[in-house]
């Protein structure tokens, strides 16, 4: 069993999800972060619902890479990514507001209501002059839940952190 690169998880993470067409997964036996197009596995036989799809040249390769998945996957050390929703980017917002002087945090709580709540937070930090701040918080709160991700799923990382509590936030 090879170990997973807790940094590269971390990054796979932000890229999901889940209208884009793609899933994620690692597997334990090599450490390796593995991303097909839906309909690339289907292609390949991943899924049984028999469904047609036009197969084009440029494609082939993507189709060969999900058809050696398909053949090696083994449920016991393939683990598939969690949602964007058990990811709770949401409450990785919050958490950077609670950390700032009150008329900051208030303009970000106001900014996170409703609906449009990602795109109004991100031009709010921007406006404080916070993004810089912002995409370190967010980057050690994903490694932290990709190491909790991992520990909850049996899957071995590195680099292992020196301290780090065990809560998902």
């Amino acid at each position: 069993m090879k170990p997973v690169n807790l940094k590269e998880l971390a990054d796979a993470f932000e890229n999901i999800d889940d209208s884009d067409g793609w899933n994620y997964y690692v597997d334990k036996r090599d450490g390796k972060i593995y991303s097909f197009e839906r309909r690339h596995l289907a292609i390949a036989g991943f899924y049984l619902d028999g469904d047609d799809y036009e197969v084009y040249p440029a494609e082939q390769d993507e189709i060969d890479a999900a058809r050696a998945f398909t053949e090696n996957y083994d449920r016991e050390y393939v683990v598939a990514f969690p949602d964007k929703y058990e990811l709770r980017e949401y409450d990785i917002m919050e958490e950077f507001a609670e950390g700032l002087p009150a008329a900051a945090a208030n303009k970000i709580y106001g900014a996170i209501r409703g609906k449009g709540a990602f795109r109004r937070f991100r031009e709010t930090v921007t406006r404080l002059g916070l993004l810089d701040e912002w995409y370190v918080y967010r980057d050690s709160a994903m490694m932290e839940r990709a190491r909790i991700w991992c520990l909850r799923n049996d899957i071995d990382y590195e680099p292992k952190p020196k301290k780090s509590p065990d809560k998902l936030g």
